[in-house]
Parts: C-alpha cells; sequence; structure tokens
C-alpha cells in the first residue's frame, strides 16, 4: 500500500504515512487544500496535490468546499458607535427639555403676594403689564393695561404691549371665580411673547375653578 507524505504550500512540517484515502479525506475536512503539496514515495520533489498524478482524476470528483468567509480585522463594526451616539442624543434631548420647564414663567406663592404692601404692588404694576381677569354676566371679562380683550386676542395683545413698553414682566390679577383655564392662557400668551417673568395676585378667600 503506498503511503504519502502532504503538508501546507512551503512548510517544513509534513504529516506521513498517509494513504490516499486519507490525503483525500483531509481535503474534504478541510485540513488541507487541493493547493497544498504532496509526496509520494519515488518522487523527487514536493508537488501541489491537484497536480499529481495520483490524485488528479479524484480531486476532479470531489465537491468544491464552501468558501469559509475570513473576518476582516480592518473591518470597524460601527454598532457600538451608534448605540452611544443615540444614547448621547437622548440624555442631551431630555437636558434641554428639562431646562426649557425649568424657565417656565415664575409665579410668587399666594403667601409671597400677601406680604408684599401696595406701594410695592404699585410699583411693580407700574413696572409691568398689567393683566385682570374677572367674571361678568357669567363670561371671563380680560383687560390688558384696561383693554378688553377676547380670550384668543391675548397672545397679540400681550405681544403688543410688550413691543410698545419695552416690558419684560407682567402682572396679573385673576378673580377666584375665573375658570382656571383663562390663567393658564395668560401664562402661553406671556411665554409666547417673550415675556420673562409673570406675576399673580389672588384673593385668599376665593379660588380658581375649573
Amino acid at each position: 500500500m503506498t503511503t504519502y507524505r502532504i503538508r501546507h504550500v512551503g512548510s517544513p512540517k509534513f504529516r506521513e504515512g498517509l494513504t490516499a484515502a486519507q490525503v483525500l479525506t483531509a481535503i474534504e475536512e478541510g485540513h488541507f487544500d487541493t493547493t497544498d503539496e504532496v509526496m509520494a514515495p519515488g518522487d523527487a520533489d514536493w508537488k501541489p496535490i491537484e497536480e499529481h498524478p495520483h490524485f488528479i482524476k479524484a480531486i476532479e470528483e470531489l465537491e468544491p468546499r464552501p468558501q469559509v468567509e475570513k473576518d476582516d480585522e480592518s473591518r470597524l463594526d460601527m454598532n457600538p458607535l451608534i448605540d452611544v451616539a443615540l444614547v448621547l442624543l437622548i440624555f442631551f434631548i431630555l437636558t434641554i427639555t428639562y431646562e426649557s420647564m425649568r424657565k417656565v414663567l415664575r409665579a410668587p406663592t399666594l403667601e409671597q403676594a400677601q406680604q408684599m404692601d401696595k406701594p410695592l404692588k404699585e410699583a411693580i404694576a407700574t413696572a409691568c403689564i398689567r393683566v385682570q381677569a374677572k367674571m361678568e354676566n357669567g363670561q371671563p371679562v380680560i383687560t390688558v393695561e384696561n383693554e378688553k380683550v377676547r380670550e384668543e386676542e391675548l397672545p397679540q395683545a400681550i405681544e403688543k404691549w410688550a413691543k410698545k413698553t419695552k416690558k419684560s414682566e407682567l402682572v396679573f390679577d385673576v378673580d377666584g371665580e375665573v375658570p382656571h383655564r383663562v390663567q393658564i392662557a395668560i401664562l402661553d400668551a406671556a411665554k409666547g411673547a417673550g415675556i420673562e417673568n409673570a406675576y399673580q395676585w389672588m384673593d385668599k378667600t376665593k379660588a380658581p375653578v375649573e
């Protein structure tokens, strides 16, 4: 029985004592390729397996082995970078949202308002745009600098007086029977007009109704 030596191309190491069947099995199992080298007894030098007279026909009958895709170490995996970028984006969005919420128009508490004496109130009213809201005949009546306006006209009216007087603060009196939505509308309109601060005074004996 003829035995063979087999090695990878140019390698100083080799396996020996393999039969022809064992050589073909090693190729089928992926341990060697058809371009690797084999030497039979009596051969003067190594020859590629696919060119050796004893294996040419057998190699042609072998089914081609599926190509193994090797990892490209030079390829940069962008998935972790994208994940980190998304986390940072969410963090910045939440931070900006929180900072925006902190800039909501500030209004002193009822106790703080009641501690202000009349001269101080008058001084603030002089320096601020004044908005009043009270109930008449079951309907809220709103005035901006003593000018009666409808609820939907609040943004335009406050913006007009802000540009006209160059005032950046607003004070508003809301009757306790006025619906709470009117107070919200005043604050929204003031914010839209660029008012920095809004101050409210209310009668402690009354409370806004929804």
